[in-house]
């Protein structure tokens, strides 16, 4: 649960991330499952940095198509 504090965010590996590529690439999904998405509540979210094995993603591990949105 996110509140007003600062809250710690910790994002493991799942323990299936092999089974999760194979089908990944079997069903030609548009992105890696390595590929992390963080979804935050909608107020003021202040980033206060990241620790670990963390590199934005590759070409080829994002989807063909993307779109963004504000609003």
């Amino acid at each position: 649960m996110i509140g007003t504090k600062k809250t710690k965010v910790t994002i493991r590996k799942p323990d299936n991330l092999d089974d999760l590529k194979r089908m990944s690439a079997e069903c030609h999904l548009g992105f890696d499952p390595e590929v992390v998405r963080v979804i935050l509540p909608y107020v003021n979210c202040y980033y206060m940095g990241v620790e670990g094995e963390v590199e934005p993603p590759r070409r080829e591990e994002m989807p063909e198509r993307v779109y963004l949105a504000y609003g």
